[in-house]
This record gives structure tokens, C-alpha cells and sequence, in this order.
């Protein structure tokens, strides 16, 4: 399920929580862009792009944590949230 909050927009990902693999469920209009992962404060720790509405990203290298997501479509949209490393 996504929601729209003024071109901010929640996208499903699973597993939450996560110890290896994290796959975004995006809606199948955006199929390219980039995904950042941040820590608890603020910092980069993981960026990479995708060509998919399903990215799969390997996260295993991460410490167990908190950690946010950012989501840059190609078509300006962007997605948020929170995901788990445990």
C-alpha cells in the first residue's frame, strides 16, 4: 500500500525488521531512481540505484540498528520510512 501526503509517499518494504535483504515495494510507475539509507543520526550509510518497482537491496553489512530510508524517483516523488536491522 502507498500514500500520498503532498508528493510524500510511504512505501512498503519487507522484511521490517531485516537482517540481510530489504525489498521496497514500489508502485509500478517508478521503476528507476535512487535509495538512500540513513542512520539514526542523519548520516549516509548506504546508497544505491535501482532500474525496478521491486528493488532488493542488501543491507547485511549494516550494524544492528535504526535506520531511515529515502526513495528518489525518477519522476520527482519521494518515498520515506523506517526500517529495522536486527
Amino acid at each position: 500500500q502507498t500514500e500520498d501526503r503532498n508528493n510524500l509517499t510511504v512505501c512498503d518494504i519487507y522484511p521490517n525488521p531485516f537482517s540481510q535483504n530489504v525489498t521496497f515495494s514500489l508502485p509500478s510507475i517508478v521503476n528507476y531512481g535512487t535509495i538512500t539509507i540513513l542512520n539514526s543520526i542523519g548520516k549516509v550509510v548506504f546508497e544505491t540505484s535501482f532500474q525496478s518497482a521491486e528493488p532488493i537491496v542488501n543491507l547485511s553489512h549494516l550494524p544492528t540498528g535504526i535506520y531511515f530510508y529515502k526513495v528518489y524517483s525518477k519522476d520527482n516523488r519521494t518515498y520515506s520510512g523506517k526500517v529495522v536491522k536486527q
